[in-house]
């Protein structure tokens, strides 16, 4: 999956953000003031229906102070989080804005900074970083992955660890950003929800029957299935949902009770990985 947004320094005006396609902004919380989110401005992306990621940023390196500094800066952050209603369950990517190869041996310091500065915050781990930081952080067990452009990096991207990818600066409304792909379904946005829903069709057989698998689904996440229309008559039917697994170890959703020879379209419902 890809989906497109914007990341910047200050505000971009809602209607900008629409017609350029982003689903989603990357902002900040800082000390700096032009930089740093207000609650105004998250209430227009929320209004937008524009999902939000945030950015912890003061100086580049300060990341490189270890965990009195992370849990210097969520002292910082945590109002800015509570004017903005931001959820508990919703990380903040504490932000290492510098070629981090250059700076291996400070990785475990580095580590205990994203630490300290979730915890502060009472959030998930996650960072803004380059990719030879961003795959030790994965090892470490960081989930979240804010992966910065190639031009700071050297190393192009996307990289597998990452949850959004950030490419080379543009401008939008008359600001300079940068383009952004979100590449999981839960990359740390809000507003967020553990189901996820994808669409799948089912074709039903002389008997009433029919099955489909959910590619990329396993059964142990498979939560629910709605049929939600279908081509051809539309007598009472019902949708099941299978305990067993596709050939290839996928969900597969079941359909019964319906008319022959007709297709139907499922929604359905599983939890995020």
């Amino acid at each position: 999956m890809s989906v497109r947004g914007f990341d910047s320094y200050g505000a971009i005006p809602v209607t900008d953000l629409l017609a350029a396609g982003a689903s989603f902004v990357a902002r900040y919380v800082s000390l700096q003031q032009g930089k740093c989110i207000t609650a105004s401005e998250a209430a227009g992306y929320r209004n937008a229906d524009l999902a939000l990621v945030l950015v912890y940023e003061d100086e580049a390196l300060d990341g490189l102070g270890g965990a009195a500094v992370g849990a210097a800066k969520a002292a910082i952050a945590a109002p800015v989080l509570d004017a903005i209603d931001w959820p508990a369950n919703r990380p903040v990517h504490f932000a290492f804005d510098f070629a981090s190869g250059d700076y291996a041996s400070d990785y475990p310091t580095m580590v205990s900074c994203v630490r300290a500065f979730a915890a502060g915050i009472g959030r998930p781990e996650a960072a803004y970083c380059d990719a030879w930081l961003g795959v030790y952080l994965s090892s470490q067990g960081v989930k979240y992955l804010f992966g910065f452009g190639e031009s700071t990096s050297g190393v192009e991207g996307p990289w597998a660890p990452a949850t959004v990818w950030q490419g080379p600066s543009t401008t939008l409304a008359g600001q300079p950003v940068d383009p952004d792909t979100a590449l999981k379904p839960d990359y740390g946005q809000t507003p967020w929800s553990d189901l996820v829903k994808t669409n799948v069709r089912v074709n039903i057989g002389p008997d009433g029957e029919g099955q489909a698998p959910v590619k990329g689904v396993t059964p142990a996440s498979f939560v629910s299935a709605t049929a939600v229309f279908g081509v051809g008559p539309k007598p009472a039917g019902a949708v099941g949902l299978d305990t067993g697994s596709g050939p290839n170890g996928e969900a597969v959703v079941t359909a019964k009770g319906w008319g022959p020879n007709i297709v139907i379209d499922i929604v359905v419902g599983y939890l995020a990985s």
